[in-house]
Parts: C-alpha cells; sequence; structure tokens
C-alpha cells in the first residue's frame, strides 16, 4: 500500500497502532477527520512516508513526540487544526520537509527552537495563527525557505532579529499583523525578496 485517503471519515476518533506496519506507504490523507485526537505512536515507522495531511483535524491536541523520525516526509499539512498547541521538538529532525502548513493553527503559540534544523524546508505557512507570540531565533537557519506567510498574525509583535539570515527568501507576507511596531534592520539584507506584504 502506498495511498491511503480516509480524508472527510468525520467519525475516526483513532488509528490502529498497527498503522506503523505500512512501511510502504507514501501518502496518508486524514484531512477532515474532524473527531481525531491522537496519532499512534507506531507512526513513526513510516519512513517513506512523503505526505501527511492532517489539515482540519479540529480535535487533533498534538503529534507523536516520535514525528522526527518520518525522514522521507517531504509535505506536512497541519492547517486548521485549532486544538493544536505546539510541535515536538523533533519536528526538526524532519530533514526532508520542504513544504510545512500550520495556518490556521490558533491556539499555536510558539515553534519549538529545533525548527532551525529544517534546512530543506522551502514553504512556510503560519497564516492565522493568532496566538503565536514570537518565532525562535533559529529560524534564521533556514537558508532555502522561500516563502514564509505570517499574515493575520495577530499576537506576533516582531521578527528575530537574524532574519536577514533567510537569503533564499523571496516572498514575506506579514499582512494584518496588527501588533507588529517594527521591522529588525536586517530585513534589508534580504536581497532575493520579490514580494513584502505589510498591508
Amino acid at each position: 500500500l502506498q495511498l491511503l485517503d480516509l480524508s472527510g471519515c468525520v467519525a475516526l476518533t483513532e488509528l490502529p497502532s498497527s498503522m506503523g506496519l505500512l512501511t510502504g506507504l507514501l501518502r496518508l490523507n486524514l484531512q477532515q477527520c474532524k473527531s481525531l485526537q491522537a496519532l499512534p505512536a507506531s507512526l513513526a515507522e513510516l519512513t517513506n512516508l512523503q505526505l501527511l495531511d492532517l489539515s482540519c483535524c479540529r480535535s487533533l491536541t498534538g503529534l507523536p513526540s516520535s514525528v522526527g523520525a518520518l525522514t522521507g516526509l517531504q509535505q506536512l499539512n497541519l492547517s486548521q487544526c485549532a486544538l493544536l498547541a505546539e510541535l515536538p521538538s523533533s519536528t526538526g529532525e524532519l530533514m526532508g520537509l520542504q513544504l510545512l502548513d500550520l495556518s490556521g493553527c490558533v491556539a499555536l503559540t510558539e515553534l519549538p527552537s529545533s525548527m532551525g534544523l529544517l534546512t530543506g524546508l522551502l514553504r512556510l505557512n503560519l497564516q492565522q495563527c493568532k496566538s503565536l507570540q514570537a518565532l525562535p531565533a533559529s529560524l534564521a537557519e533556514l537558508t532555502n525557505l522561500q516563502l514564509l506567510d505570517l499574515s493575520c498574525c495577530r499576537s506576533l509583535t516582531g521578527l528575530p532579529s537574524s532574519v536577514g539570515a533567510l537569503t533564499g527568501l523571496q516572498q514575506l507576507n506579514l499582512s494584518q499583523c496588527a501588533l507588529l511596531a517594527e521591522l529588525p534592520s536586517s530585513t534589508g539584507e534580504l536581497m532575493g525578496l520579490q514580494l513584502l506584504d505589510l498591508s
């Protein structure tokens, strides 16, 4: 089995621990599994998994601490997971990750400092993370990042002073960040920036 699509299974509350035996699985779609509260720790055995879509899993409160073992993961979609308050520090071990979508994670207050280890990350979507107050300084290590969307992060008060180290950044969206009072001077070092939205 390479593709398992359970999207829209709104009554599904849990997955069996035997899921970890599906070592050939490449894509797991759990989008809109609105009753799913947790993922089994055995999910970490799916080292070939490339895409994990958990968008609109509104009852999901967290990820397994072992999620970093998903070394083949390229795309992780957690958008609209309204009860997700934090990411495990092992998230930084997802070295192959290219896309991380956390848009609409309204309970998320911070990102782990291990985020700086995701050096292959190209797109980071934090749109409407309304409780997010700050970004870790380690974010400056994401030199391959092309898009950073922080629009409607209404609690965000500033960017890391080292943000200028994001030399690959092409798009920076800070629209509707009502508490953002200033940009760090290093913003001028974003030589590849093509779009800056401060509306």
